[in-house]
């Protein structure tokens, strides 16, 4: 059995309170602070003041952007990239490189915004962006604006009233919240075209200052008087929570942590923790009863920070935690940078179900051997709806559901990352393969109907460490309006999500998901939401005139293979054709992948058409996989699959094994991982690193005692038996980082 939950470190087990003080370097007050990745941390202040640290926290520097000496209230990174901050006079400057640069794009906001700012009153107190594109701000005069487009335009929401909104967030796409001075919290269940208001009767306080949610029912907001205020129903009922010992003043930072451990902090000195998800408090000593802490921030492994007045920053390594298993679930999956290969099998037939070894059939761990060889890591695994899911809506087919495990288990045991490909064409038959009806263009097949089977396959898959990407849907075409797959897309997303945050999810386009008609026909998915960032684009191209990947034509119904000549190809066909949709991706700031692409096998000029285009989706850090490869392709020239019993090469292969990663990480994409497998064989743990370099094991109780521990190891451990039924932390840890797993007996 494998353990497949990466846990957060050992401090995170037993409760640690000791928060230190970091030497910041300045003196002037820091309003916010936030990641931009697990090791990088950003605050802001007054005066423009900007600082920065690399290693959560411990050490900090100013970072000289020089576009502003206004005061800056608010930064929020929506991806490990982007991200923003807010200040007065309207200030809004964003990032693309992960705060490596700035860029102020204060003159993008709507004039009724900047018509305040000349006058040094209008403030961007606060930001939540949904993903890279979607986001919202919100300021001084009741304020509210939102972007769809990474902040390049701004739609004023309307003025709620008067008074300064402080805080914003929002738990799902449609569903947000603001809190603000007047004891008013805001609610909007429309993506913010309108609001309803929740005041407080109390009279002990008269502001909030920030809002956060452990989940989609509860939350908490925070103000003056030492205000703690929570609800369990989305914000329809607040009421006060328990703090102990009471709080006094105002209350300025609030960070959620878990979906049950959260902190706030203000004057004082003081700092708050609950356990409970917001419904009681209790203090941290911080061994100052006089700063100011007025921002908070985490990071994934649960290092927070406060940052306040006189430039103090407060420093919790390891704060007490009860992680979700599946939060870090995906730093076991590596290859986010690979190039790879489709391989074919369960979409083969033409006939629906069909029968397996007849019809169609999976790949064995023979072709992932072999590929695996080759560097070539990454696996596309094609599939189709009408066998994994013999009726709509109704029970997924054991029998392939259990011939793809076999697969996605066979890749994990390699170390090897899986797309699960639904390779449909956004149709489905319904007589055995004569006809195909497309999603959307009736009752009959719909956008539930698609979001129903992933749904139920996201729940079957998601606990396996190897699953790259859920690919909803392989080349979508001809769809009845430009707008249907887009929606079809969403409601997908939105049916995975209710059961898998973790997972990346692979988007198609339009038009066979043509990398050259990209822009003309699937422009609009930028616009998708995925509440957890986690979208992948995916184009296809080959390099014949038709982009068809035939090859050639039918005459008189037999097959006639056309040449590299009559296709009018040239050396830089494959480049010019992948193009638009890189452009796209570093625009839009998106991941991509280039799903398919192949060449035939009977002239090296192809060869050629191929290696170009691969050094530029290396180059531009664009992973892509081959089409194709498996065992029932035969003759077909396109495929790499190798002959003779896996010993002799396709032609096309001395290209593909020369590019197995990509360069950078220009579309997001990178890999953090120490790639470790643990198996636990009746206690027996045995522990695999596939890197070359030295680690270290350590076991230890749940309760923090180490009882086992093991130095200069390379490859494999087996560990002495553990005989007593309990839980145990296995800690893995060589010179680029450390992780732990959970191990249960």
């Amino acid at each position: 059995m494998y353990i497949a939950v990466t846990f957060l470190l050992i401090q995170q087990v037993v409760a640690q309170t000791n928060w230190e003080q970091m030497t910041s370097g300045t003196t002037s007050r820091l309003w916010s602070a936030a990641f931009a990745n697990d090791s990088t941390v950003f605050a802001v202040g007054v005066d423009g003041l900007m600082m920065k640290s690399i290693n959560k926290g411990a050490t900090w520097s100013v970072v000289n952007h020089g576009l502003t000496t206004k005061n800056l209230y608010s930064i929020h990174f929506a991806t490990n990239q982007v991200g923003f901050v807010g200040g007065l006079s309207a200030t809004v400057l964003k990032t693309t490189d992960g705060g490596a640069t700035w860029t102020d794009i204060s003159a993008n906001l709507p004039a009724v915004i900047t018509s305040y700012a000349q006058y040094g009153t209008q403030e961007i107190n606060d930001f939540y962006f949904l993903n890279a594109n979607t986001g919202y701000a919100v300021g001084y005069n009741g304020i509210v604006i939102k972007t769809t487009d990474g902040g390049t335009s701004w739609n004023f929401q309307g003025a709620l009233g008067a008074g300064t909104y402080r805080s914003v967030y929002f738990t799902d796409a449609t569903t947000g919240f603001i809190a603000s001075h007047g004891k008013k919290i805001r609610k909007t269940t429309t993506s913010g075209e309108t609001w309803t208001e929740w005041v407080s009767s109390e009279s002990t306080f008269n502001h909030f200052f920030e809002i956060r949610f452990f989940n989609a029912t509860t939350g908490v907001a925070i103000g003056d008087g030492g205000s703690v205020f929570r609800t369990i129903d989305g914000g329809e009922n607040w009421i006060r929570a328990t703090v102990t010992p009471a709080a006094t003043g105002q209350l300025w930072g609030l960070e959620i942590v878990s979906e049950t451990v959260g902190y706030a902090s203000g004057q004082s000195g003081q700092i708050y923790v609950t356990n409970d998800a917001g419904a009681s408090w209790s203090k941290q000593e911080t061994n100052s009863s006089t700063a100011i802490f007025r921002g908070m921030a985490h990071s994934k492994d649960s290092v927070v920070i406060a940052v306040g007045d006189g430039g103090v920053i407060m420093r919790l390594s390891g704060s007490p935690t009860e992680p979700n298993p599946d939060d870090d679930r995906e730093h076991w999956v590596h290859g986010i940078e690979s190039f790879g290969v489709n391989l074919s099998g369960g979409e083969f037939g033409g006939v629906y179900p069909g029968t397996i070894g007849t019809h169609y059939g999976y790949p064995t761990y023979k072709d992932l051997d072999y590929f695996k060889s080759k560097g070539l890591t990454l696996i596309r695994f094609p599939f189709r709806w009408e066998r994994v899911q013999y009726q709509l809506n109704g029970p997924l087919n054991p029998l392939d559901l259990g011939k793809m495990k076999e697969f996605v288990q066979a890749a994990e045991d390699r170390n090897m990352p899986v797309i699960l490909d639904l390779h449909n064409f956004a149709r489905r038959s319904f007589d055995g393969g004569s006809t195909q009806t497309v999603i959307g263009a009736g009752p009959g097949l719909t956008k539930e109907h698609l979001a129903d089977v992933w749904k139920k396959l996201a729940m079957e898959f998601k606990s396996y460490k190897n699953i790259w990407a859920y690919d909803i849907m392989n080349e979508p075409y001809s769809m009845p309006t430009p707008s249907t797959w887009f929606d079809i897309a969403q409601a997908t997303i939105n049916s995975i999500r209710e059961v898998d945050t973790i997972t990346h999810i692979v988007i198609s386009g339009d038009r066979f998901s043509s990398s050259l008609h990209w822009v003309q026909y699937s422009d609009n998915l930028r616009n998708l939401v995925d509440p957890y960032d986690k979208l992948i684009y995916q184009a296809h191209m080959y390099f014949d005139k038709n982009q068809s990947g035939s090859y050639g034509s039918y005459v008189n119904g037999v097959f006639v293979p056309s040449t590299y000549d009559a296709e009018g190809a040239t050396p830089q066909t494959g480049v010019n054709w992948v193009k638009p949709f890189v452009d796209w991706l570093k625009k839009y700031n998106k991941k991509g992948l280039m799903g398919e692409y192949g060449i035939p096998d009977d002239d090296p000029r192809w060869n050629v058409v191929l290696e170009n285009m691969l050094i530029y989706l290396q180059e531009n850090g664009v992973p892509g996989t081959y089409w194709s490869a498996g065992p029932r392709w035969g003759a077909y020239r396109l495929a790499v699959h190798p002959s003779n019993n896996y010993t002799v090469d396709r032609p096309q292969m001395a290209v593909l094994e020369k590019y197995t990663k990509v360069k950078g990480d220009e579309t997001g994409l990178k890999d953090l991982k120490l790639n470790t497998v643990i198996k636990n064989n009746q206690g027996q743990i045995s522990v695999y690193l596939q890197s070359d370099d030295k680690f270290n094991v350590m076991v230890y109780t749940l309760m923090g005692k180490l009882i086992h521990h093991q130095s200069d190891l390379r490859h494999e451990v087996h560990l002495p038996r553990l005989t007593e039924s309990s839980v145990y932390m296995v800690c893995v840890e060589n010179h680029e980082g450390r992780e732990v797993y959970k191990v249960v007996l």
